[in-house]
């Protein structure tokens, strides 16, 4: 699963999120199968997540001989389609193990309740105190296990160091999203540069929803309230859209290309001084900017109110391989360590993340970036709900922020039709 501020918001980012694990299983396998450990397991994900994998996969086929663990770099968004259509097709040419968006999940367990292995049957409960509960839950249904966290992405501001000194800006600064809006202002009369970015007409991906999501959840709120009932233009969603829209009006948002990878062309144009976003963009930012030493510090996204919020399918044959690799590569150090060496996204099992990851950092001034997520995760924040209609809630969402940041549309009254609508099309109450 993937979106996460605190312990809650992932998976998205698209918001995003942590990814979560999940294991497909089959009526149709003998009990030897069921618990021998040996032969292929597949995975199916894409690149970075696929490397990891990849680099996990070594120590366990080591440790595990006569195991081979074969990952396929299917795409995103290409992925989700492939998934749906095994999903009804009965599991027919799925995988062993898909790696799942938490904002996807709620809707294949909607439509497909018996498709997702019980990893409960094979250890999965000895596992759950070693991640951020509010992400566990995520992959919980009536008490039974069906993933594990890959990647628990908190929320993250990433800032360029001489930007801001140039413009005199501090951290104190920016620790609400009013002084952040007003910083940005200075930054754009003092500079020329912008403050961050937003592909505003949304093209080419979904990530242009990132940022109203990210300020709706800091005020504990969502697409829906935990009975699934519509709060998307509710006061916080309203709030959110808001000082997206005050900051557009200030000109200080950069308009993006429509990129899978929006931090990585931001921080190729030299001209953006943040990057709001989540907990994996240090590990993204060392992977592939390494001569930028020194270029960036990080602390935790801006309140909205001053002292606020800040943290924010039975097909296969081999299903204990597949869940002793799982447990290998998201539940012990070894396999931890081996897939945050290789690409840097921020994992989700605890022991690892406080023994391991607590420590300074020299990509970063020498500080501890990693003790501004630890602390995040320990946050009382709420459980998102996403439910299977949240790309429904998403698309329509992102519709209205295309009205009010490229035709200037009244934030109230472009939620309040986003809401109706989705309301037609899914049949939830408008809390």
């Amino acid at each position: 699963m993937r979106k996460t501020i605190g312990k809650a918001m992932a998976a998205t980012t698209s918001l995003a999120l942590a990814l979560s694990m999940a294991a497909c299983g089959s009526s149709s396998e003998n009990a030897e199968e069921a618990t021998k450990v040996g032969g292929t397991i597949t995975i199916w994900t894409w690149e970075q997540p696929g490397k990891a994998f990849e680099a996990a996969a070594k120590g366990f086929e080591e440790a595990n001989p006569g195991t081979t663990v074969k990952v396929e770099n299917v795409g995103n968004p290409a992925i989700w389609d492939k998934i749906t259509t095994g999903l009804a097709a009965g599991g027919q040419g799925l995988p062993d193990i898909m790696n799942v968006g938490i904002d996807y999940i709620g809707g294949y367990m909607d439509k497909f309740p018996d498709a997702f292995a019980d990893l409960s049957d094979y250890g999965a409960d000895d596992l759950k105190d070693d991640f951020p509960s509010g992400v566990m839950k995520s992959a919980t249904r009536d008490g039974k296990i069906y993933g594990l966290p890959f990647e628990v992405n908190t929320g993250a501001l990433v800032y360029d160091v001489k930007m801001f000194e140039e413009a005199g800006i501090t951290e104190d600064d920016i620790s609400t999203w009013d002084g952040f809006i007003e910083s940005g202002k200075k930054l754009k009369e003092k500079t020329g540069n912008y403050m961050f970015g937003i592909n505003k007409a949304c093209t080419g991906n979904a990530n242009c929803g990132d940022t109203w999501q990210i300020i709706t959840a800091l005020q504990n709120s969502f697409y829906f309230d935990t009975d699934g009932n519509i709060t998307m233009n509710g006061e916080a969603g309203v709030k959110a859209m808001e000082l997206i829209k005050e900051a557009n009006d200030a000109g200080i948002i950069i308009e993006l290309p429509g990129t899978s990878d929006d931090s990585s062309w931001q921080v190729q144009q030299g001209n953006v001084a943040t990057l709001v976003d989540r907990s994996y963009l240090p590990g993204v930012l060392k992977t592939k900017f390494p001569d930028a030493k020194n270029r960036w510090k990080v602390t935790a996204l801006p309140a909205v109110e001053e002292g606020g919020l800040r943290s924010v399918a039975n097909a296969s044959k081999n299903k204990k391989t597949a869940w002793e690799f799982i447990k290998y590569a998201l539940g012990t150090t070894e396999g931890q360590k081996a897939m945050y060496e290789s690409q840097g996204l921020f994992p989700g099992y605890l022991p690892f993340i406080k023994e391991d990851l607590n420590t300074p950092d020299e990509f970063f001034n020498n500080e501890n970036v990693n003790e501004v997520f630890i602390k995040q995760l320990e946050d009382e924040t709420p459980e998102l709900n996403f439910t299977g209609d949240y790309a429904k809630a998403l698309k329509a969402m992102i519709d209205a922020q295309v009205q009010v940041l490229t035709k200037g549309a009244d934030p109230q009254k472009a939620l309040d039709e986003a809401a109706e609508r989705l309301a037609n099309e899914t049949g939830r109450k408008i809390a």
